[in-house]
């Protein structure tokens, strides 16, 4: 079971998500009262709006649950407190050193962004993916400090002895995870001339593997998924399809071939011409 490491609402951490807890937790059910209820989450943890450090802790005091349910009859504690020192607890730490749920509030990002569970209003704990669902990994761990005191140091219990001899087989499954961490680039640094077992480019491909990417894109892919990995090499060694080098490919004032071929697939043009934010044209032909 992969833990979440991403931005966590400290209550998250301290009240159990389901029906159980072990001594001095609380028991909880954010499904009695968020789903069948209709209870907003501002109603209990409203200081989130103007939270700027995970270190707040944004746990409902009893007052507030005390709106709904009589928390002055001490037999009824133990509907939500266990243990011998019920009343006493902590919320368990969390790994994300510097998150603002003010910040992210204000972006325009809701509760539910990071902490509902797909289909449904059960509340859960956030993970990396759901950062990742708006900031881009970066290259070589550098932006793990954004959020993580810690930073690069910080490494997954599953990267342990021998990790570098089978990550492959995970790396290979649908639902890795890799990208949360790592990008194209930081595979491609190991995984780079002949550092390759076992050994998918033979003696040569560099100067053959077109066939091999035409026949099958997706093969390819499920490695150098960045476009920007062949263009720029292409770019690098003057690789360029044999219809650019005509004389009237780029012509003014209508254009030349290179327009028409445009017109008639220009989804063909963008696999190379695309910089991930908008088509290189547009360099020329403005926005």
């Amino acid at each position: 079971m992969r833990l979440p490491r991403a931005p966590v609402l400290a209550l998250l951490g301290a009240l159990c998500l389901g029906s159980t807890a072990s001594a001095n937790e609380l028991v909880f059910d954010h499904a009695l009262h968020v789903q069948e209820n209709g209870i907003e989450c501002e109603a209990c943890h409203g200081d989130a709006k103007q939270a700027t450090s995970v270190k707040m802790d944004l746990r409902p005091s009893m007052d507030t649950c005390g709106d709904c349910h009589d928390v002055e009859d001490e037999a009824e504690c133990a509907t939500c407190h266990v243990g011998d020192d019920a009343l006493s607890y902590e919320p368990s730490e969390v790994e994300v050193d510097f998150f603002s749920h003010q910040g992210h509030l204000q972006r325009g990002a809701s509760c539910e962004t990071c902490h509902a569970t797909e289909g449904s209003d059960v509340v859960r704990a956030a993970a990396m993916d759901d950062c990742r669902g708006c900031h881009t990994t970066a290259a070589q761990l550098s932006d793990c400090s954004q959020c993580h005191a810690r930073g690069a140091e910080m490494i997954p219990s599953s990267h342990g002895a021998g990790w570098e001899s089978w990550h492959g087989v995970e790396a290979r499954s649908a639902d890795n995870g890799c990208q949360s961490c790592h990008t194209q680039s930081d595979c491609q640094q190991c995984h780079s001339g002949d550092n390759l077992r076992p050994r998918v480019h033979p003696t040569g491909f560099e100067f053959r593997h077109a066939l091999d990417a035409q026949v099958s894109s997706i093969e390819c892919e499920s490695c150098h998924s960045d476009r920007a990995f062949c263009s720029s090499c292409h770019a690098s060694r003057g690789v360029i399809p044999e219809n650019h080098s005509l004389a009237d490919w780029a012509v003014f004032p209508d254009g030349g071939e290179h327009a028409m071929e445009a017109r008639l697939d220009l989804e063909s043009c963008l696999l190379c011409h695309e910089d991930g934010t908008k088509p290189v044209c547009a360099s020329c032909h403005g926005d």
